[in-house]
């Protein structure tokens, strides 16, 4: 087993439990508990979980993403707003699309019910659902399963269950991490997989991430960057950043 793959299996254990200890790793995975110990080094310095003796504790969510969706949504503003009103740019009249949940994607909502007259939007965010319910032209799809009332979103395997069932032509993500060596790049697991079944079942995948975002890294890989049509960002890029992706045939709107 290679050393991601293992680490991302230990991730999976520590959202399950709240402690997990070295020896029983080094057991069940068949290594040495030194490998098991690099493997806790790579994920602490992820800042992903925390060694403590004889093992590991997962870090608190909100450790990880820092700010929880409320505080989120109200941060940057000006710049999702921005980023809002280049992507609905990308949507046209009777497309159907996937939208993650994400703060972003809550105003490209808001920017969809001035611009578009009918739509099928496929989303796990309750968030954006609500936003889209006035809308009497519109389907939306709400792919329901268990709901983390701080995140405002569904995540599991019903999520991913109903998501498969459609196929759509355009998922429009909004993602922690893009980098031009490791893709895409987000955590934690739930939300990756919400990503990755969403990019599985459409025609074309839309990034929206802003400028603080790129050449940042996290974890879990959600797709190469070779899968995605178009990058959209804030005015605040960095044109050097711009040029380098440019040169692996990549605009960054």
């Amino acid at each position: 087993m290679l050393a991601e793959e293992r680490r991302k299996k230990i991730l999976e254990e520590l959202e399950k439990v709240s402690i997990i200890k070295a020896l029983t790793l080094a057991e069940k995975y068949d290594v040495g508990i030194e490998t098991i110990r690099r493997d806790f080094d790579a994920l602490e310095k992820k800042g992903i979980l925390k060694k403590i003796y004889g093992g590991a504790t997962l870090v608190a969510r909100d450790e990880i993403k820092n700010l929880d969706y409320n505080t989120r949504a109200a941060s940057e503003i000006p710049e999702k707003i921005e980023i809002a009103k280049k992507a609905v740019n990308f949507i046209s009249e009777n497309d159907t699309i996937f939208l993650n949940d994400s703060s972003t994607n809550v105003y490209l909502a808001k920017e969809i019910k001035n611009k578009i007259k009918n739509i099928t939007v496929v989303t796990n965010s309750l968030t954006i659902a609500h936003e889209l319910s006035d809308m009497l032209n519109y389907n939306i799809v709400l792919a329901g399963g268990f709901l983390d009332t701080r995140e405002k979103a569904f995540f599991g395997t019903i999520s991913e269950r109903i998501i498969s069932q459609v196929n759509v032509k355009k998922a429009i993500l909004s993602v922690s991490n893009i980098a031009l060596n490791e893709g895409v790049t987000d955590f934690p697991l739930k939300e990756v997989e919400i990503q990755k079944a969403m990019i599985k079942y459409s025609k074309e995948v839309i990034i929206l991430a802003n400028s603080q975002k790129f050449e940042t890294s996290s974890l879990i890989k959600v797709t190469d960057l070779e899968n995605i049509k178009a990058i959209i960002t804030d005015s605040k890029i960095n044109k050097k950043i711009q040029d380098e992706y440019k040169k692996i045939g990549i605009v960054i709107y």
